[in-house]
C-alpha cells in the first residue's frame, strides 16, 4: 500500500513501552492519531470510525486533511448517543470551526453535543488523575501548534529507603508524603510544521519518549527549501539535528504520497547515522 492510500476502518497501531497509538497519516490525504486508553485524539483526518469514541479531540491546525472530519465526528457521536466531547484548538480557530459546526447542525436538523476549548502554549489540559496534555509552538503556513501527553511518575523519597512495608504504611496513615511526584512527556505530535518548531517549543518537548514529527519529504525529489516554503520538514533536517532529540523514539509521519512504504524503509536504512538508527522509525 502506498503512503497515500489509507484503510479508513483499520488504523495502524504503534506500541512502545506503556504507550499505544492508533492512527493514519499521509500528507494531503488525512492524519489522525488516537490514544484509545485515554480516549484522546489529535486531529481528525476525514472523520473515521476509530475516532468516534474519543472524548478529547485536539486540533493542530485547520488544514482539511487534519481537521476536515470535525463535523462528521460530532454528528456520528450524536447518532451514537455519545456526549461530553471537548474539542481543543488555538483561540483563533474557535470562530471558523464553530461556524462550520453550526452550519452542519442546521443542515442536519439536530443539536450537536460538543464544547470548544481554546488552548495554547503554556496551558495544561487534564485528561485524568495521571495525565495532562500540553500544547507547544510549531511553525506552519497557517496558525498551528503541537500537543504532548505527560504521564505522572512516582518514586519513594530517598529518606524512606530501607524502611519496611509496615513502617511505610504507618507513615502513610499519618499523612506523610512518601513519594516524589513528577510528570514526563510520553507521547507528542507536532502536526504540520517546519523544523523551527525545535527552536520555539518548550525544551521538555524534545525529551518526549515517542515524539511523532512531520517528515513530509525524504529525499532529493524535493529540497529543504521546498519543505520550508510549504511549512514542512525534510528528513535531512531531522538527521542534522538528531542529537537534540533527547527522547527514545522519533516517529516520522505525514510522508508525502509520492513515497511507498518500501521507499521509506529503504531511505531510513541508508540515511540515518548508525548511532541514531534505532531511534528513527516511520509511521504508519
Amino acid at each position: 500500500m502506498g503512503a497515500g492510500r489509507i484503510d479508513t476502518l483499520k488504523p495502524s497501531v504503534y506500541k512502545y513501552d506503556q504507550l499505544e497509538v492508533h492512527g493514519v497519516s499521509s500528507a494531503g490525504t488525512g492524519t489522525c492519531l488516537t490514544v484509545p486508553r485515554l480516549k484522546m485524539a489529535i486531529d481528525t483526518a476525514q472523520g473515521w470510525p476509530f475516532v468516534y469514541p474519543m472524548n478529547h479531540l485536539f486540533l493542530t491546525h485547520a488544514h482539511i486533511d487534519h481537521a476536515g472530519g470535525v463535523a462528521y465526528i460530532v454528528s456520528q457521536r450524536g447518532l451514537m448517543g455519545l456526549r461530553d466531547l471537548k474539542i481543543y484548538m488555538l483561540p483563533e480557530l474557535q470562530k471558523p470551526i464553530r461556524k462550520i459546526l453550526n452550519t452542519w447542525q442546521e443542515l442536519e436538523g439536530f443539536d450537536y453535543s460538543y464544547e470548544i476549548v481554546p488552548v495554547e502554549s503554556g496551558d495544561r489540559v487534564k485528561i485524568d488523575e495521571y495525565h495532562y496534555v500540553q500544547p507547544f509552538q510549531t511553525v506552519h503556513r497557517v496558525p498551528s501548534q503541537g500537543y504532548a501527553l505527560f504521564q505522572q511518575k512516582k518514586k519513594l523519597k530517598a529518606e524512606f529507603h530501607g524502611k519496611n512495608s509496615h513502617q511505610l504504611a504507618d507513615l502513610r496513615r499519618q499523612g506523610v508524603a512518601l513519594e516524589d511526584v513528577w510528570y514526563e512527556p510520553q507521547f507528542g505530535y507536532t502536526g504540520d510544521t517546519d523544523i523551527r518548531f525545535m527552536d520555539h517549543c518548550d525544551p521538555e518537548i524534545l525529551k518526549t519518549q515517542s515524539l511523532f514529527v512531520d517528515c513530509t519529504y525524504w529525499d532529493d525529489k524535493k529540497s529543504i527549501e521546498h519543505a520550508m516554503e510549504w511549512g514542512h520538514i525534510h528528513l535531512d533536517q531531522l538527521i542534522e539535528r538528531a542529537g537534540e532529540f533527547l527522547g527514545e523514539r522519533l516517529v516520522l509521519t505525514h510522508a508525502s504520497r509520492r513515497y511507498k512504504k518500501s521507499d521509506l524503509e529503504e531511505i531510513l536504512s541508508r540515511s540515518i547515522p548508525l548511532q541514531f538508527r534505532s531511534h528513527f522509525i516511520h509511521f504508519p
